[in-house]
């Protein structure tokens, strides 16, 4: 024993309590057990305080012993001597199908020379070794087999298991299930099956309706077709192609969504003529099926694959069959939203990217846009501040471009060519406004005419554009100039494809399509006609109550019917031609100083006279009646 040291030190006082506890101590260590096939090999350290230790053996073999330490009853003992080496290597011979027991319990001699074990037999204390059980190599056998009495008897097949199985539970072969199965516990035993959606949970939130991937799926698809279902007519009847779907177990929108395939279906015959049918595919619970009805689908257990119709035609008599085939596509329904929007809505405005303009600058709000289903926000933008835009001119194949462009245009129109032409006075210029609704730059197209500004109010966004502006940008508004003005005289806004005028009322001398018809008719005078048409007067009826300043009447046509004006200030020609009086014909009685109210001057008879004619020559008056020239009369 180690004494204490007298300081007292704490850490040595410790450390000697450790080493007078190990000095004392007789219980040997087990440092490792293996079986190498034929033998155990088994190593231990024998305690200081005991360096002898009895090897003891023992079996469940009858008469060796068995699992608890039995002095007398044995498969072998023997004592080891440790005192030239503490560590111990031991070769145990064992017996396959035997369990052993083996203990190592310390020895030490006393004064006598007596032999004294400490096994914790005869009042002596216990301080054997733990106790460590091995069990040896049994006799070649069947895992399932007679020689395990907890077990049903079974050959070995591949992709089996043993489970446990059974009211008395045995080890019993589970043979492999189907391919892509999976091992699945029911209530009392396991078994194959397939993985169910309503068994794969997604995360959420406490107690929850919908959970499961099933859930997802169902109340994110809906009924519709998936491949097939084609629809044609052909003898009077209409046939169905085979195709594959989603329909719903029962008619609700969270009911169950089941994948289906569906046969082929001919004869389908319309319900009626000249009444509109569907051709439909429906659920059932083994073999969905296609039928025709006069009724709609219910978009649950029914999904339509096409409109049809039997015509009555009474020329010639008979029918005529119409198919149109409009089955709602039930999967990637993102893809094909995203492909209809960018093609019947290609940068769909949303919001913002308002315009406005001032001494030929130009402003545009942030704005908000979709492509598809993709968001787009294009910048503020305001050429005051620095930022510019593109100026496009000329035509497919051949364009030119001035970029760094900070006012708008009141000058130029695009001829189509690479120069743009200048306008001439008092004409208007086309600033076709075109946004990038992701970069945010922009581009401006000119014109295409020199044009009035009926003209410019009427034009229509130019059909030849750049391939960037084709695929890039979106036509956002219109702003009209006139030649050198630097006030906008007409802004117009293209988001929503509605033109919203900013502009008066258009300049009435560039008025086109105003001569009137045969009722209430309204003409409108250039400056020439004015002058030559000027009434001096106003029209009461049908009487002039002036007269007409004129100097001849130019133009060949028919004179209506009503009362001769009450004068001519001057009379003026008819200029050659044909002129038709549509009633009575009135003239002034002859009068010594007036002469007479008619006159027909002296000709030649005409080549070829119509019936009703009249004329003279110097031999008389002539006129022609039925056929026959009579006269000169007298």
């Amino acid at each position: 024993m180690l004494r204490r040291p007298p300081n007292g030190d704490p850490f040595l006082s410790e450390m000697v309590g450790l080493l007078n506890a190990e000095l004392l101590r007789r219980e040997p260590t087990i440092v490792g057990l293996v079986y190498d096939g034929t033998n155990l090999l088994l190593r231990f350290r024998a305690a200081i305080a005991a360096p002898l230790v009895q090897l003891h053996v023992q079996s469940n073999a009858p008469g060796g012993g068995g699992m608890t330490y039995d002095s007398a009853h044995y498969v072998s003992t023997t004592l080891v001597d440790c005192r030239a080496d503490r560590l111990q290597d031991q070769t145990i011979a064992v017996t396959p199908g035997t369990r052993y027991a083996v203990f190592l319990v310390p020895v030490q001699y006393d004064g006598v020379s007596a032999k004294v074990m400490y096994d914790g037999e005869g009042g002596r204390p216990d301080a054997m070794a733990s106790v460590t059980t091995w069990i040896g190599l049994p006799t070649a056998h069947n895992i399932l087999s007679a020689s395990h009495s907890d077990t049903t008897a079974a050959s070995v097949v591949r992709g089996d298991l043993v489970t446990g199985q059974g009211t008395t539970p045995k080890w019993a072969t589970l043979a492999k299930g189907a391919e892509a199965y999976y091992l699945r516990a029911g209530a009392t035993d396991v078994a194959w099956g397939q993985i169910q959606g309503s068994e794969v949970y997604l995360p959420h939130i406490g107690a929850t309706t919908f959970d499961s991937l099933e859930d997802f799926v169902t109340l994110s698809h809906s009924s519709g077709l998936v491949s097939g279902g084609n629809v044609t007519s052909a003898a009077a009847t209409f046939s169905a192609a085979a195709g594959t779907g989603f329909l719903r177990s029962s008619d609700s929108a969270t009911a169950q969504l089941l994948n289906i395939d569906f046969a082929a279906a001919t004869g389908l015959a319309a319900t009626a003529a000249d009444t509109l049918n569907y051709v439909l595919v429906n659920y059932h619970a083994t073999t969905p099926y296609v039928s025709i009805s006069a009724t709609a689908a219910t978009r649950t257990t029914q999904f339509v694959l096409a409109h049809v119709l039997k015509e009555t035609i009474a020329a010639p008599a008979g029918f005529v069959y119409h198919t149109q085939n409009v089955s709602y596509l039930a999967y990637d329904v993102p893809r094909l939203v995203d492909d209809m929007l960018r093609t019947t809505a290609p940068f769909a405005w949303g919001s913002g990217a308002a315009v406005s303009d001032g001494a030929l600058a130009l402003y545009i709000t942030s704005g908000q846009f979709y492509h598809g289903l993709t968001p787009m926000t294009s910048p503020a933008f305001d050429t005051t501040t620095g930022s510019t835009f593109t100026a496009y001119y000329g035509t497919t194949g051949a364009w030119a471009a001035t970029t760094g462009l900070t006012l708008l245009n009141n000058t130029f129109y695009n001829d189509g060519t690479t120069t743009p032409a200048t306008l001439t006075a008092n004409r208007y210029a086309c600033n076709w406004i075109y946004l990038n609704p992701s970069s945010g730059t922009v581009t401006i197209l000119y014109g295409t005419g020199d044009y009035t500004a009926a003209q410019a109010s009427e034009s229509l966004p130019p059909t030849i554009i750049p391939p960037s502006v084709q695929y890039m940008y979106r036509l956002i508004a219109r702003i009209i100039y006139k030649k050198g003005v630097t006030t906008p005289y007409q802004t117009d806004s293209y988001l929503t494809r509605l033109v919203a005028s900013t502009s008066g009322a258009p300049v009435h001398n560039e008025l086109a399509g105003l001569q009137g018809g045969t009722v209430a008719q309204y003409y409108h005078l250039t400056s020439a006609e004015y002058g030559v048409y000027m009434v001096a007067g106003s029209l009461t009826g049908t009487t002039l109550a002036s007269s007409i300043v004129t100097s001849s009447l130019t133009t060949i046509g028919t004179l209506v019917a009503g009362a001769v004006p009450a004068s001519l200030v001057t009379a003026g020609t008819f200029p050659a031609g044909a002129y038709t009086l549509q009633g009575l014909l009135t003239t002034a009685a002859s009068a010594a100083a007036a002469g007479a109210g008619l006159r027909l001057p002296h000709g030649v008879a005409p080549t070829s006279p119509v019936n009703g004619d009249i004329w003279t020559t110097s031999a008389g008056l002539y006129v022609r009646i039925n056929g026959v020239t009579v006269g000169p009369l007298s």
